[in-house]
């Protein structure tokens, strides 16, 4: 009897402390059960009942946005989102190197799609310059602009040269797994990072969805490749062919790039500058909307 007192003390503590970490949200309908970190500072979890009680973790963003789940990529809330922009906007972009128009950029925005039978953005971004051509087909997690995948085909020389590249992101275990494939050889390379993995055209997508995003200090952004951190760094006014803007300027540290985002409230990235070698800017040239 007292170990049975003993046990049933230790559940109702163990419960108590559940509690106070977490908030705990219950969905009959997918038989599943959220713990959802309170402070943002350690995991959460997701359980299925469904099937054998199957515990999940599930990636916490950062700066107030919610956790997401790798296995149907639904965020909480992510439906309350509302987006600044719609489906179908198609960003038209100027693409200047050295001060001269060396070709152009298009960004289009299709909304939801459904991708291994689960709701995600379907993002394209097209570049043309002389002799060269990429063509980028990208999957994103609602809500976090997180990417799941991304392929992509990169033609040079007029297509003389093609390179497909393919992107798979475990954002639960902070992997990404990248395939080469060229004219004459194959190769596969996996890159384990501390945190979700973000993608730099998604970048825009996220900031302009959550126009806190760097306001509160800096937020930090991992590529594969590389680690910045951003922030709003103060405001100017950009000259485009669609008039002027007035901008809220975001900077990464280290300085790589930077993207102005206009102030009105569909916060149009109407001018993104690289520091690379490359050295190149675009300037929003036109813009289209689904009817």
């Amino acid at each position: 009897m007292r170990k049975l007192l003993i046990f049933i003390i230790i559940v109702i503590l163990a419960c108590l402390c559940v509690l106070f970490f977490y908030s705990i949200q219950f969905n009959a309908e997918t038989s599943e059960i959220l713990f959802l970190s309170r402070d943002g500072s350690r995991s959460s979890f997701l359980l299925s009942y469904a099937q054998g009680f199957k515990l999940n973790r599930i990636a916490n963003i950062e700066n107030g946005i919610p956790g997401w789940k790798i296995s149907n990529l639904v965020i909480p809330g992510a439906e309350d989102i509302i987006l600044p922009f719609k489906e179908g906007e198609s960003l038209v972009y100027d693409v200047y190197s050295a001060g001269l128009k060396a070709g152009q950029s298009v960004l289009t925005f299709y909304g939801e799609k459904c991708f291994n039978g689960d709701s995600v953005y379907y993002i394209t971004f097209v570049t043309e310059l002389p002799f060269f051509k990429d063509y980028e087909e990208i999957y994103a997690a609602k809500g976090s602009f997180l990417p799941v995948k991304i392929k992509r085909i990169i033609e040079k020389i007029g297509g003389l040269s093609t390179e497909e590249i393919d992107e798979e992101y475990d954002q639960v275990d902070f992997r990404v797994t990248i395939k080469k494939k060229g004219a004459f050889s194959t190769n596969k390379t996996t890159i384990q990072k501390d945190g979700p993995i973000y993608n730099a055209v998604l970048l825009t997508y996220l900031c302009r969805a959550n126009p806190d995003k760097a306001n509160k200090g800096d937020f930090k952004a991992i590529l594969p490749t590389q680690e910045f951190n951003i922030r709003v760094s103060g405001t100017d006014t950009v000259e485009t062919p669609l008039g002027q803007y007035p901008v809220d300027v975001f900077t990464s540290q280290p300085s790589k790039f930077t993207f102005y985002l206009s102030k009105d409230k569909e916060r149009l990235p109407v001018k993104i500058t690289s520091h690379t070698t490359l050295n190149y800017t675009m300037i929003l040239n036109s813009r289209k909307n689904k009817n």
